[in-house]
């Protein structure tokens, strides 16, 4: 049994402390017959269990949005990711094994500057 809960549900910032591309096979599809994703894994603070967020690669608007949080390039270099901190929408779930689990509902765009954002708001 896990010492850590499962992180809040509602709009948190994360850390992406992992990512890599590899094959889920439950994600598989007709489009995808491997499951290949970028698979990320998040952490909401010390205290919670880790998120995991498997996209599906053919999911392309998904990526997207995955990109746009991180401020990232178009290209899967999984380095890129590692480190950066985004905001999601969380929400909970019971998986089979009873267990209470976080997963990400909606991954948020990076706030836009404006010559008008205080640098007290961006440290």
């Amino acid at each position: 049994m896990s010492q850590y809960e499962p992180a809040p549900a509602g709009e948190v910032e994360v850390e992406i402390v992992a990512a890599s591309i590899g094959e889920v096979a439950w994600k598989a599809s007709d489009d995808n017959p491997k499951g290949e994703c970028l698979r990320l894994r998040l952490s909401a603070g010390r205290q919670y269990g880790f998120i995991f967020a498997d996209v599906p690669l053919d999911w392309l608007s998904m990526l997207a949005n995955v990109r746009k949080a991180a401020g990232t390039s178009s290209d899967f270099t999984t380095e890129e990711y590692q480190g950066r901190r985004v905001r999601v929408v969380l929400k909970r779930y019971v998986a089979k094994d009873g267990t209470t689990r976080a997963s990400v509902a909606k991954w948020l765009p990076l706030p836009v500057l404006s010559a008008q954002t205080p640098l007290t708001l961006l440290a």
